[in-house]
């Protein structure tokens, strides 16, 4: 090098200096900004801040209906009173207007002898009230933005939990990828603002119901007041009726028990109906546009599973404790006390597709289950089999110590005194309702189940409908349902924030052949994304941050986008080139 190439270099240094001083520090504030972006736009926790505030020019003199009375209907009619006079809430099952449905804590539920019609074998199983709602007696998991959002939406929502016997805990799911443990670093998850529910779906339920009556807002209901803002009747959604111009839903036929039809004039409208999608049917019929069913995307997943209900004993802790399991990334003893679930087994597809998952629920009693998918799923049918079904997982094979925990929770009879309630999700679909926003009234929008029906085995179903019902709540807090783009912001507000559940979900699932795709989609759809959450769970059992930042995405605390750090994606990187460190023990 010359001198002249020298001195050039060295007039450059302050001008490289001051650019790396300026690039640096933009970068990052860029990142910020982008952050700040996605968690306003993709999830709901900015919209928390809105939940039970005041509308500023105070509630508008009408009513606002809501199609169907469970979880989605029952968060929306709940802050719908924020902003409504009136708000008829139409459920058409008979057993929600009695007193049981509102019991807490919930009583145990009746149960009934099944012979299965396959292997002739008997099992006990579940009398279920809820003949609309099939996943009313199975496993659920409750994210921990389900919590933060409940606790807002009701002051009173802890203590009144603690008396339902509802385990509010850190979340400790124990998450399994293919035999490998991610490493999760759970010290950093024990404050009370990362804490979630462990417990039954008709336990939370039947707490949420009871307290929507507490909130001393409702009537229909037996025990509530005459008066009130929700009022709860008894009926099914027969028909939509729109103005001339077809862009406003302006009364809502629904069929009483007696089997009269009643109408009743609306300001809004939520379809919150559930798995029968009974807006997108009724939507049709009134615009008279046959191909509005053509934005309904439908396939079959094909899965298989058993929710066990057992007895546990009164010495369980210290039994459990006695294993001596330890926390896997910290090596210190397993706060027994303070585990809502003892194992997740998630397979990853291409080794395995059978799931296990032993978590706590209410009353002294915890939930075992068990699932597959493909027509040769075999699904035990009593606990020593459910045991079997555990132990002949072998690549890689199931921890001896959870083998003991299933023993201990058998024995002294409580094996035979299970309740058994077999599961199967044959269908899952989505409404895109944001494809067809032109033709849409403005003040229709559905929430939950009743535009997206996910496959439930990562459990996202409620927290589903809490987005809905939040992402609603915000809207109304700028504009009125009178606004010709307030359903058309709203569903595309809603997939912005839901769509990535469903692509995940499917994309998933269209990893195993006994999938059937979507019509016109095939199993090479979603590929790529199987690929990357194969890595992905390759880092978050190598990387305890990648774990972190992972977890916090899976509870809906944080954006998607967090996984797609330089950070992480230089980890995944890097274990592709060079491999990962032996997985932890479990």
């Amino acid at each position: 090098m010359n001198m002249d190439s020298l001195a050039g270099l060295a007039r450059s240094r302050p001008y490289i200096s001051a650019s790396i001083l300026v690039i640096i520090p933009s970068f990052l504030l860029a990142k910020r900004i982008f952050r700040e972006y996605m968690i306003r736009t993709t999830t709901c926790i900015a919209d928390l801040a809105l939940v039970r505030t005041p509308r500023r020019s105070g509630k508008i003199n009408g009513t606002a209906v809501v199609a169907g009375g469970s979880f989605a209907g029952l968060f929306t009619a709940h802050l719908l009173a924020d902003h409504y006079t009136h708000i008829i809430v139409v459920e058409p099952e008979s057993w929600i207007f009695t007193p049981a449905a509102r019991e807490v804590p919930f009583a145990v539920m009746p149960t009934r002898k099944v012979t299965d019609e396959v292997t002739g074998e008997e099992y006990t199983t579940f009398k279920s009230s809820r003949s609309r709602v099939m996943q009313f007696t199975a496993v659920h998991i409750f994210q921990n933005f389900l919590t933060m959002f409940l606790r807002i939406a009701f002051p009173m929502f802890d203590e009144r939990a603690k008396t339902a016997g509802i385990h509010v805990l850190p979340p400790q799911f124990r998450l399994v990828f293919g035999g490998k443990p991610m490493r999760m670093p759970m010290t950093n998850f024990m404050d009370r603002d990362s804490e979630s529910m462990f417990c039954s779906r008709r336990a939370l339920e039947s707490l949420v119901r009871n307290l929507v009556v507490e909130s001393g807002r409702t009537s229909g209901l037996k025990g509530t007041e005459e008066e009130g803002t929700i009022h709860f009747v008894k009926g099914t959604i027969s028909a939509f009726e729109l103005d001339s111009t077809k862009k406003t839903v302006r009364r809502v036929s629904y069929r009483n028990e007696d089997g009269a039809t009643v109408t009743v004039d609306c300001d809004v409208v939520v379809d919150c109906t559930g798995v029968s999608q009974v807006g997108l049917k009724l939507l049709t019929r009134a615009l008279a546009r046959p191909e509005l069913a053509n934005v309904r995307l439908e396939y079959d997943p094909m899965i298989y599973y058993d929710s066990i209900e057992i007895e546990v004993p009164s010495d369980f802790d210290a039994r459990v404790s006695a294993l001596n399991i330890l926390e896997p990334v910290s090596g210190q003893p397993l706060d027994i006390s303070r585990t809502g679930f003892f194992l997740s087994w998630l397979p990853t597809g291409d080794v395995d597709v059978r799931t296990i998952l032993l978590g706590r629920l209410e009353n002294g009693r915890m939930v075992f289950n068990v699932g597959s998918s493909g027509h040769d799923s075999f699904m035990p049918l009593s606990w020593e089999a459910a045991v079997e079904f555990a132990k002949s997982i072998d690549d890689p094979k199931i921890p001896d110590w959870f083998i003991k925990i299933l023993d201990i929770l058998g024995e002294d009879g409580r094996a035979e005194r299970i309740t058994l309630w077999p599961g199967r999700c044959n269908s899952a679909s989505r409404v895109f309702y944001e494809q067809a926003d032109d033709i849409l009234p403005s003040n229709f929008v559905a929430v939950g189940d009743s535009c997206m029906r996910l496959n439930p085995r990562l459990g996202e179903g409620v927290v589903k409908s809490s987005f809905g019902a939040i992402t609603l709540n915000a809207l109304l807090h700028e504009r009125s349902p009178q606004d010709p783009q307030f359903g058309k912001t709203f569903f595309n507000r809603l997939a912005k924030r839901t769509g990535g559940l469903w692509d995940a979900s499917k994309w998933l699932d269209y990893g195993r052949r006994s999938t059937t795709p979507c019509k016109g989609e095939s199993h090479d759809e979603g590929k790529l994304f199987r690929w990357f959450n194969r890595k992905l769970a390759d880092v978050t059992v190598d990387d305890a941050d990648a774990a972190e930042t992972f977890v916090r995405t899976l509870h809906f605390i944080a954006p998607k986008t967090d996984i797609l750090s330089p950070t992480i994606l230089f980890k995944m990187l890097k274990i592709s080139l060079f491999g990962a460190r032996p997985p932890l023990d479990l």
